[in-house]
């Protein structure tokens, strides 16, 4: 029974006591004791160590109360969680052993070669699906619109397939010339040598902007003047992302390699043994190389390969019949050559080669320690003598 107090003053005030932390049972007696009625509020919870526990105390200890006033508290309610069969178990994640040895993005049509074991149930680009594809085991083709630079990614359900990877595609590189108003690539000069030798062939056009100051002439006894550059449009790998070579300066660090025997030392022999190194399985290991010197002068010839657009002397590093070695840009074998991707870290098909005749800007790069830079899609030579 609830008593009721009352005094020749009026009705009796009673203070809050503190039922934080006592059972459902205990916060009822406590409450009662001091003449104050209550209402009570389950809250479910699956740890049984709290069951019937006051979650919080409700109103603040030594509030002044009516003797009669109702106080409404929460307690824990212990509810068991719901049982599996224990012979239960999700199925496994598919394998996931698809892999891409080459990817293109020509037009309207991109191109993904490789080995799809599973064939993919959906596919993104830049994060949204597409609608179709066509897909069997050594190839996945799909329409895509535009130009710039995507990111693909191949799932099975939920699962990828691969890593997310990176294609691009532009039918103008941006040469500088205001000469160079094809919307494509024209086909290269009939006189361009085939297969350009060391020394270079007399009949190759020599640049005539190249600067007789001999300190800048920085080939070797024998060698016809040329410089090793890339376009100002190319993208070069910096420790900052990508930056086009236009907007580089001096101090930058760019993304290089240390390659094991390959002879970085200085000398009158050093541009020699550079050309003459090779190795069937590189050991290479990423490193930071800095920007000492860059020079800026024109092209009479570009050549572009997957994108990456340079002078016709410029040395990239290929795979040749088993073979890594450095050649110039003019000599590369688009049809059997491969080029080192620093994103996949593995040898890539040239998809896109093209020797152009037309007058560009380029930049020459010297970086120290290390004479070679990543562009976006391969390794390369710097500019000057190692």
């Amino acid at each position: 029974m609830i008593r009721r107090f009352f005094g020749r003053f009026g009705i009796r005030k009673v203070n809050m006591p503190n039922i934080g932390g006592l059972t459902r049972t205990q916060a009822k007696q406590t409450l009662e004791a001091v003449g104050l009625t209550w209402e009570e509020v389950a809250e479910n919870t699956t740890n049984s160590a709290i069951n019937t526990n006051i979650k919080e105390q409700p109103i603040s200890v030594n509030t002044t109360l009516k003797i009669g006033d109702k106080v409404t508290f929460t307690y824990f309610n212990y509810v068991a969680p719901p049982s599996f069969n224990p012979g239960f178990a999700p199925p496994p994640d598919p394998p996931q052993n698809s892999s891409v040895s080459s990817s293109s993005w020509n037009g309207s049509t991109v191109t993904i070669n490789g080995s799809f074991q599973t064939l993919p149930t959906n596919i993104a680009v830049n994060g949204s699906n597409i609608g179709s594809w066509n897909a069997n085991s050594s190839q996945i083709t799909f329409s895509l619109s535009g130009t710039g630079s995507r990111t693909i990614q191949i799932y099975n359900g939920r699962v990828p397939l691969i890593p997310e990877f990176g294609i691009s595609y532009d039918p103008s590189p941006g040469f500088a010339s205001p000469g160079f108003a094809s919307p494509g690539f024209v086909p290269a000069d009939p006189s361009f040598p085939a297969d350009p030798s060391f020394p270079a062939d007399p009949s190759f056009p020599a640049d005539p902007s190249f600067p007789a100051d001999p300190s800048f002439t920085i080939f070797g006894p024998g060698w016809t003047p040329g410089f090793k550059s890339v376009g100002v449009s190319t993208l070069i790998r910096t420790t900052d992302g990508l930056v086009k070579a236009d907007d580089l300066e001096v101090g930058d660090t760019l993304i290089s390699a240390n390659i094991d025997g390959f002879p970085y030392e200085g000398g009158p022999s050093a541009i020699g043994a550079a050309l003459e190194w090779s190795d069937s399985n590189p050991n290479l290991e990423v490193a930071i190389t800095t920007i000492v010197a860059i020079y800026r002068q024109q092209s009479n010839y570009g050549v572009v390969i997957n994108g990456d657009i340079f002078s016709q002397y410029h040395f990239v590093l290929i795979k040749r019949d088993g073979e890594a070695k450095f050649v110039m840009s003019a000599d590369v074998l688009p049809e059997t050559d491969l080029v080192y991707s620093y994103e996949t870290s593995t040898w890539e098909s040239i998809t896109m080669y093209e020797v152009v005749p037309v007058v560009h800007e380029t930049v020459s790069i010297n970086c120290e320690p290390y004479d070679m830079f990543f562009t976006e899609r391969m390794l390369t030579h710097d500019s000057v003598a190692i």
